[in-house]
């Protein structure tokens, strides 16, 4: 239970961090682009046309998300799956932007590159848990 829970957790909090320092994009490179709806269709035709600080940071963002989600995963959980997972999602969710938002080469060289890397330093940042141990059974009278 503990490691779903982890697990469950570093996502969350991986996702709100990339959604937080996605907004700090906006606060420091405004695009000025306003939108009615938005749809992946209005993704695709604005992403090109932000700023090039705003398309980086929201890259890197992915990446920080990663870390950050993999090493609550690992405190939590223990286990260095856990983290793992955290960035298997994450590597997963950068995928599926790709196949919506047009970016050059680099970008989505960068952008796969970043939740690996952040899954790689969570699990060298926190110590695996060791397992723990049951202790042998006492032996029966029937036994002696």
């Amino acid at each position: 239970m503990r490691i779903f829970l982890g697990i469950v957790a570093g996502i969350i909090v991986g996702l709100a961090s990339a959604a937080g320092i996605g907004f700090l994009g906006d606060l420091l490179f405004p695009s000025g682009i306003a939108v009615e709806r938005y749809t992946a269709a209005a993704a695709a035709e604005i992403f090109p046309r932000l700023p090039f600080g705003a398309q980086l940071l929201s890259i890197l963002s992915w990446g920080i998300a990663t870390l950050i989600g993999a090493l609550l995963a690992k405190k939590i959980a223990g286990r260095s799956w856990a983290a793992w997972t955290v960035a298997g999602f994450f590597v997963l969710y950068v995928l599926l932007t790709l196949l919506v938002l047009p970016m050059p080469g680099w970008m989505q060289a960068v952008a796969i590159a970043g939740p690996v890397l952040g899954g790689f330093i969570a699990n060298r940042l926190v110590a695996e848990r060791p397992a723990i141990e049951t202790p042998p059974e006492a032996p029966d009278d029937a036994d002696l």
